[in-house]
């Protein structure tokens, strides 16, 4: 299976799967790919055996903050749903930007499993999410400054 590292990024603009398009894909509770719908796989550019038990974290864009993700579990497990523009990986090293819904699943009791939709978004949602992410990242990148500095 492909790894981030193994993937090179490829640099581009904007895009944003076709309006109308249904992307969807559940996870188990080890967040965990467990199905693809076709809409989805074809926006992330995968095959149905590509994306099947494959890590959530590593569709994800690396301009993703990981506080992103931590807070999408948060909410999942407190049985919120969360949503918001996501930058998303493919399989060919592009960003591909989606607002992505993500819901827990609860079958009877609470089982841990989520599904996630991601739908066709505006330059100007991107850009919106693109201020916050990028303010995420500097905050993280000066905290790691001044904890490598020995300051506390």
């Amino acid at each position: 299976m492909p790894t981030l590292a193994d993937r090179p990024l490829a640099a581009n603009p904007f895009v944003t799967v076709s309006p109308g398009l249904v992307c969807v894909m559940t996870l188990d509770a080890a967040r965990r790919i467990t199905h693809a719908n076709a809409d989805m796989r074809r926006a992330l550019g995968f095959g149905a055996k590509a994306c099947a038990d494959r890590p959530l974290r590593s569709c994800c864009h690396p301009d993703m903050p990981p506080q992103v993700l931590r807070d999408v579990w948060v909410m999942l497990d407190d049985g919120l749903v969360w949503s918001a523009p996501l930058k998303w990986l493919r399989a060919d090293g592009a960003g591909l930007w989606m607002r992505t819904v993500f819901a827990p699943m609860q079958r009877g009791a609470s089982d841990g499993c989520s599904m996630v939709v991601g739908l066709a978004v505006s330059v100007s949602q991107v850009q919106a999410a693109e201020r916050v992410y990028g303010a995420m990242r500097r905050h993280r990148a000066e905290r790691e400054s001044a904890f490598a500095g020995g300051e506390r």
